[in-house]
């Protein structure tokens, strides 16, 4: 082979390399882009009620709500508007309404989110309970409610507010953990 030669077989190289690496690089710019929102659910439900069983048997929470979506990855359904129950050991029902919910499969819990209510119905004659906050996790099995957010609690004739609560449903105990305020009201006859 001569120089001639030799210089030609190069400059062939280097052009296939640096056509080659330019062919990728426009390849590349012109690539669609890629998804990064959120997964797509494996299914959903419309206008739906669902009752939710502990592994006892025994009934633990009810979920009425207008669409809830089932996301695989997280092991975990997104529910918009939900209306739960939520059951003490006794059967006693506590109500809790709120925008927007992450229910859990893996650790049984519920997360709720935006305008938070939970009421309970009158008790002998303490008469009824209301529970408003921001944030509220529920876990379900333990049967207890807890929050990093100001709560505000309302029974007849007072009013608790706080920063942070936390809640047995069983026993019917509400700690509120810090900045607690209250009003009690004296009803004469």
């Amino acid at each position: 082979m001569t120089a001639r030669q030799i210089l030609l077989a190069l400059a062939l190289a280097v052009a296939a390399i640096l056509s080659g690496w330019l062919l990728l690089r426009e390849q590349e710019r012109n690539a669609a882009p890629r998804f990064t929102g959120p997964p797509r659910s494996d299914y959903q439900l419309q206008d739906f009620e669902l009752a939710s069983y502990a592994e006892s048997g025994k009934l633990a929470f009810r979920l009425r709500a207008p669409r809830l979506s089932h996301d695989d990855a997280r092991e975990a359904f997104h529910v918009e508007l939900p209306v739960f129950q939520f059951f003490n050991s006794e059967g006693s029902a506590w109500n809790a309404t709120s925008r927007r919910a992450l229910i859990s499969t893996r650790s049984k819990t519920v997360a709720m989110r935006e305008r938070v209510r939970v009421t309970q119905a009158a008790q002998d004659s303490g008469g009824e309970f209301k529970l408003e906050t921001e944030a509220l996790d529920a876990d379900t099995s333990a049967k207890k409610i807890t929050t990093n957010s100001a709560v505000t609690m309302r029974r007849p004739g007072s009013i608790l507010q706080g920063i942070g609560l936390m809640a047995d449903l069983d026993t019917r105990q509400f700690e509120l953990t810090s900045a607690v305020r209250g009003r009690f009201e004296v009803h004469h006859d």
